[in-house]
């Protein structure tokens, strides 16, 4: 490849990216298997640039959360994109839309089942573990379907978080078979040895399974990637169901609003900010009303960041507790860090972390935000944001050390609250103080909210 092609956008790729690409291209449908922070989208993105303009129509395929870093990647890249979202009627327009990148959830084929029949040039599933289940409709819906597009692209950097089997529908979606076979269930019985409720791997099969995809697709971990990265950050957007938006709605609007039986009412600002910070995050009076920060983190815990040790921030106690029963329920060793924890069990379970004892630590920014030594973990998620950039500042670094080679940082957002009025006030050029802050996230609530406060 030519290096003035190599630069075709603002980002210069870094070396593990330019082999990355030439892999692409030598393949007509790419597996990139980078953990995450190693740049995969721009990977793909500047590999659908190198096949030129017979490439008309790109559909991305992706978590809600996923699919903002693909806007923020298009826009540097100055690639014009559409995002697939809103009632079916609009979506149906918008994939008439005269642009080449299409943005859309992985749930929405259950309402826009043309996708299939739409004429891509290119598909991508990013996060594609989502379809490692072949009960799943999901699953069905992209492995049957797309067999005519021209390339097909399937991106994530943990591909097999539960068992080898997972890799089965993955490389189906790409090739229409894995390891010779086109149907899972015949895959399974061949290579696979039932023991009670689990499918175990029969000896031979994990070693053949890894050379096949090695050889198959361009996998890459952080630690090999042999470069230094600094702080890398990244938002996650979360959606609140329809439920649960009809009570914030309503509480923006008319400092009163009733959901699951409680009902909150008052004269008062500053008590409804914070109501509504704690609605944003699924909570009404210490009690969860809807779990999708829950999800999204548990998500994240059991695919991408699985093993990995991580802490995780929180402004409320109720949240610190509702999350640390998921993971207890999902078999992930954490521990809670509230106010009502002893000194003695802080130390206690920080050292347990080191040792590796404990993968997650779950932390209420009050308390854990100063003093402790957290730098065991390289990646630290903020289920609920700090209002204040002195805590913003303390919780980053409590995972920085000398002589890392980069650290990941990772924002749960919920769309159209003050949680998001809140995150990108953070991100505000100028910011020298909370007062500053404040009158930011003020300024974009009343924008939200059509200039009425």
């Amino acid at each position: 490849m030519k290096g003035d092609a190599i630069e075709t956008g603002r980002l210069r790729l870094k070396p593990h990216q330019v082999k990355a690409l030439a892999y692409c291209l030598g393949q007509r449908h790419p597996a990139l298997f980078l953990e995450m922070r190693l740049g995969k989208t721009l990977v793909v993105i500047r590999a659908v640039k190198f096949y030129g303009p017979a490439v008309k129509r790109v559909l991305v395929v992706a978590p809600n959360s996923a699919l903002d870093g693909w806007v923020d990647q298009l826009q540097d890249e100055g690639e014009a994109w559409v995002m697939l979202r809103g009632e079916r009627d609009k979506r149906l327009d918008l994939m008439k839309s005269p642009v080449k990148w299409f943005l859309v959830n992985k749930e929405a084929f259950l309402v826009l089942p043309e996708l299939a029949s739409m004429p891509w040039d290119v598909v991508v599933l990013d996060e594609s573990t989502f379809i490692k289940n072949p009960k799943a409709k999901v699953s069905k819906f992209y492995c049957h379907n797309f067999r005519g597009v021209k390339h097909r692209f399937i991106l994530t950097g943990t591909p097999n978080p539960e068992s080898d089997l997972e890799f089965f529908c993955q490389f189906q979606f790409l090739d229409g078979h894995f390891m010779g076979f086109a149907n899972y269930w015949s895959f399974r019985i061949k290579h696979f040895s039932q023991m009670m409720f689990d499918w175990v791997a029969k000896p031979g099969t994990k070693k053949t399974i890894a050379q096949v995809v090695a050889k198959r697709a361009f996998v890459l971990r952080r630690k090999d990637a042999g470069f230094d990265i600094p702080k890398v950050k990244q938002v996650r957007r979360v959606f609140l169901d329809k439920k649960t938006r009809l009570a914030y709605d309503k509480l923006e609007r008319d400092f009163a609003t009733e959901l699951d039986g409680h009902e909150l009412k008052t004269l008062w600002a500053g008590a409804k900010f914070a109501w509504l910070r704690q609605l944003a995050n699924g909570f009404i009076k210490g009690e969860m009303s809807w779990s999708g920060k829950v999800k999204e983190l548990s998500d994240l815990l059991t695919g991408e960041l699985k093993g990995e040790k991580v802490v995780v921030w929180f402004n409320f106690n109720a949240e610190v507790k509702a999350v640390h029963q998921a993971l207890v329920d999902l078999g992930i060793k954490a521990a809670s860090l509230t106010g009502e924890t002893l000194l003695k069990l802080r130390k206690e379970w920080v050292e347990d972390f080191r040792r590796g004892s404990i993968q997650v630590l779950l932390l209420q920014q009050a308390v854990a935000q100063t003093g402790l030594d957290l730098s065991a973990a390289d990646t630290a998620i903020y289920f609920s944001l700090p209002t204040s950039l002195m805590a913003m500042k303390q919780t980053e670094d409590r995972i920085l050390k000398m002589g890392k080679s980069g650290l990941l940082y990772l924002y749960l957002v919920t769309a159209k609250t003050v949680d998001e009025d809140v995150f990108e006030g953070s991100r505000a050029k100028g910011l020298t103080n909370d007062v500053s802050l404040a009158r930011i996230v003020h300024e974009r609530f009343k924008q939200r909210m059509g200039g009425m406060e």
